[in-house]
C-alpha cells in the first residue's frame, strides 16, 4: 500500500512540475496600464503601439471594454449584469441567494471573477497587447515579459478633466474622482489579494507634469531596455 501511495505521489509531482514549466513558457509581451479618473490612458496606449509598430512592424493592440464584453459572453449573461464587479461591488448574501432562486442563468460572484481572471489572464499571455485598466495589474503581475504603467496626477487637475468631459462641476467631479479611484484600487487588490501599493508598477507617471507623447516614449524606451519590444 505505501509502495503505490509513493508511486502515485512521484506521479502527481512529475504531472505538476511539467505543467508549471509549461505555464512559465506564456510570456506575453504584455503591458498593463493602471490609471486615477482623468488620465489619458486610451491615448497613450495608441502612441505606444504606434512607436512599436514605427520601429520593429510588430502589431500591438489595447483593451478595456473588450475584457467586459468577452467575460460576459463566457457567462452567458448580459454585460451590465457583470459590470458591477468592476466597480469593485459585491452582491450581500441574500442577493446571491436570491438571485440563484429567481434566475435560471444565476452566476456567483466567485464564478464572474474567476472567469474575468481567465479573459485578462488569457489576452495577457497571448501577447503584443496593452491592457486598460479592469484590474490588469494584478493578474498580469506574474507573467515574465510584462510591463506594468500607473498613471496618476493631483485631484484638482483630474476634477478640470472630469469637470470638462461629462460637463458637471468641479465639486461633483472631485467627489466623482475620488469614488472612482477608490473603486479601481480596491479592484486592483480583490483580483490580486494583496494591498495596493505603487510598488505593484513599473514605472508611475504624473499626467499633470508629463505630456501623452513623453509618458508614450518613455515608457517605449524602458519596453526597449527591458527586451518586450525588439528593433528591426
Amino acid at each position: 500500500m505505501s509502495n503505490i501511495l509513493i508511486k502515485y505521489m512521484e506521479d502527481r509531482f512529475h504531472k505538476n512540475k511539467k505543467h508549471k514549466v509549461n505555464f512559465l513558457k506564456k510570456t506575453g509581451p504584455v503591458i498593463t496600464i493602471s490609471r486615477e479618473a482623468g488620465c489619458p490612458a486610451e491615448e497613450i496606449a495608441e502612441k505606444i503601439i504606434k512607436l512599436i509598430l514605427q520601429h520593429n512592424k510588430e502589431e500591438w493592440t489595447w483593451i478595456s471594454k473588450e475584457i467586459l464584453e468577452k467575460s460576459s459572453a463566457e457567462l452567458n449573461l448580459d454585460p451590465k449584469k457583470i459590470k458591477y464587479i468592476f466597480k469593485a461591488e459585491k452582491k450581500s448574501a441574500f442577493d446571491e441567494i436570491l438571485s440563484a432562486f429567481s434566475n435560471k442563468y444565476y452566476k456567483s460572484d466567485k464564478k464572474i471573477r474567476k472567469t474575468i481572471t481567465k479573459v485578462i489572464y488569457d489576452y495577457a499571455v497571448e501577447g503584443k497587447i496593452i491592457i486598460i485598466g479592469r484590474g490588469g495589474v494584478a493578474i498580469a503581475k506574474d507573467i515574465e515579459d510584462s510591463f506594468h504603467v500607473r498613471l496618476q496626477a493631483p485631484l484638482e487637475w483630474k476634477a478640470n478633466i472630469i469637470s470638462k468631459q461629462q460637463n458637471v462641476s468641479i465639486d461633483d467631479a472631485k467627489n466623482y474622482v475620488i469614488n472612482v479611484d477608490k473603486e479601481r484600487k480596491i479592484l486592483i487588490e480583490s483580483f490580486g489579494g494583496q494591498k495596493f501599493e505603487n510598488l505593484l508598477f513599473d514605472a508611475t507617471f504624473n499626467c499633470a507634469k508629463m505630456t501623452t507623447d513623453e509618458i508614450a516614449e518613455i515608457t517605449f524606451d524602458l519596453l526597449k531596455m527591458r527586451k518586450l519590444c525588439k528593433i528591426s
